[in-house]
């Protein structure tokens, strides 16, 4: 359930950025990968609601939403997907988490 809420959050999040059709395609892609009933109901909900507050996109915005279109599949294109949505990489994948810097370098002994 916390997994749940915090995909709503953030799908909403992605979408206070001003997106359109791009972001409102990424936020279906990761709504859908919600429960059916209440819990996906109410994702996008959210999303139709921020849409209608935030309907201008700027340009950073559609970028954003298009680069993560190309590393977040469809569930129904890539059966996978819900499931790396709950890993670290997933979540980075369709922009709802920052890409973590790499560790740096040991310095020797």
């Amino acid at each position: 359930m916390r997994t749940a809420r915090a995909v709503i959050a953030l799908a909403a999040l992605a979408l206070a950025q001003g997106c359109t059709t791009n972001c409102q395609e990424l936020a279906n892609r990761i709504c859908g990968c919600l429960l059916e009933g209440p819990t996906r109901d109410a994702c996008e909900r959210q999303v139709e609601a921020q849409l209608k507050r935030e309907p201008r996109p700027d340009a950073n915005a559609q970028a954003f939403c298009e680069s993560k279109l190309a590393t977040c599949p469809p569930a129904g294109d890539d059966p996978g997907m819900c499931d790396r949505l709950n890993t670290c990489q997933g979540k980075v994948d369709c922009g709802l988490a920052y890409d973590c810097p790499p560790d740096p370098p040991i310095p020797p002994p």
